[in-house]
């Protein structure tokens, strides 16, 4: 029994977000000793007036306050990790957290995952890119969200590197490669050059795995609309042992 859950998704126009002025409360300017005057090339003058509102999604919050952190120094000179996400922005003592390590990190647990999503035309596509970045990154929170058709596409084995990286995989982006006129050289499930069947079979062994999303790009004058591609490609997938919910 075939297990993925399988998304559609046909390219429409983005619409784009209503924005509002982001409330942003500043916190007491403190300085110790003289400060020096910045010598940054990029650095904006002061203009002398109020600076214009920050526009955000209208509703959006920092949904990272009271998250727990997550550090590569468990043990900061000042204060503690839990400080970070505390929603105080002072910056006297007792306010603001100090780490030991000269290049460390801190993360917020805000429920998210960060992936790898290799592009062609990107600096990473190549599979011996890929393997350097992903055997490079700290697994534990970068995983990997490979394109098979891009795969093949730069050059790669998608096959392979699904099965190398099947792991850490959480999401896929699943559509064929036939190097042809249309859909920037991709195609519908089953009309191109990708094993999809392996790809699939080695996708579920994964405990992990999220979302496997069939899509296609967009092309001009192509020779099926959105939906005759993604009905295609769930033909395919029910050829191949999928079935779908009405």
């Amino acid at each position: 029994m075939k297990l993925l859950t399988l998304i559609f998704v046909l390219t429409a126009a983005p619409q784009a977000p209503k924005l509002a002025p982001l409330p942003i409360a500043l916190p007491k300017p403190l300085f110790e000793g003289t400060p020096e005057p910045p010598n940054v090339p990029d650095l904006e003058k002061p203009s002398g007036r109020m600076r214009p509102p920050f526009l955000a999604p209208a509703g959006a919050t920092n949904f990272a306050r009271g998250k727990a952190v997550s550090s590569s120094d468990d043990d900061p000179v000042l204060g503690t990790l839990e400080m970070i996400t505390d929603g105080n922005k002072a910056g006297t003592d007792g306010a603001f957290v100090q780490l030991k390590e000269a290049r460390a990190y801190a993360d917020a647990d805000i429920g998210l995952i960060a992936t790898l999503h290799q592009h062609t035309d990107t600096c990473v596509m190549t599979s011996e890119e890929v393997y350097a970045v992903m055997e490079a990154v700290d697994t534990r929170y970068v995983k990997f969200g490979p394109d098979v058709a891009q795969l093949a596409k730069g050059g790669a084995d998608p096959v392979k590197i699904v099965k190398d990286f099947v792991s850490i995989i959480r999401s896929v982006h699943l559509k064929d490669f036939l190097d042809g006129p249309h859909w920037a050289g991709y195609c519908p499930l089953g009309q191109g050059k990708v094993d999809i069947p392996a790809v699939l079979d080695v996708l579920e062994t994964s405990k992990d795995l999220e979302w496997v999303m069939v899509e296609l790009d967009g092309s001009r004058d192509a020779p099926m609309t959105p939906f005759e591609t993604a009905q295609a490609s769930k033909e395919y997938l029910i050829k191949v042992g999928y079935t779908f919910r009405s």
